[in-house]
């Protein structure tokens, strides 16, 4: 059972994806009824880490085990999604990944796999991005944008909150 949480007006989302570069590009992913794409992952099982988790999804959707690097960031995103009508507070981890060297899909462009979400099947536009192009293409969260122009050392903590809700105010 993933950790996607309907309460109230609002979804509580646990989340984990891989960041894979290759060759100065970024792979990214996008769905029909998004306006915008992001990395390939998905959400995470109840007692399910979100490295097994990273490991399961990106071997369903792409259909290769990928080796999961380390951790770059831990992101805190609350926003509103207009495909589901709600509210989001979603927390996900970022790993950078590869796939094995040899792997057919650093040869394509663009590629089209199938998934379920939400218990709908899904049809999932993966496409290889420059970097210094990710604005033109919308990547969500937006920090992502800059941040892999040097990937941190260390894993990084982030919080977005483009909704002004539950802010906590310091002196």
């Amino acid at each position: 059972m993933n950790i996607s949480y309907k309460i109230g007006n609002g979804t509580f989302n646990y989340r984990t994806c891989g960041v894979l570069l290759h060759d100065n590009k970024v792979l990214v992913v996008t769905e029909e009824h998004l306006d915008f794409c992001y990395f390939p992952g998905g959400r995470v099982q109840i007692f399910e880490s979100s490295t097994l988790a990273l490991a399961r999804e990106i071997s369903e959707e792409l259909g290769v085990a990928p080796t999961i690097e380390r951790l770059l960031w831990v992101a805190e995103s609350m926003f509103y999604l207009s495909a589901w009508d709600r509210n989001v507070h979603e927390l996900c981890f970022y790993y950078s990944i590869h796939l094995p060297q040899n792997s057919e899909l650093y040869k394509k462009q663009s590629f089209v796999t199938h998934g379920v979400i939400d218990g709908q099947k899904t049809t999932l536009n993966f496409t290889w991005v420059d970097i210094g192009t990710l604005g033109k293409k919308n990547l969500k969260p937006e920090f992502l944008q800059n941040k892999l122009q040097a990937l941190p050392e260390f894993p990084e903590h982030v919080i977005i909150n483009e909704l002004g809700l539950g802010t906590t105010k310091t002196k």
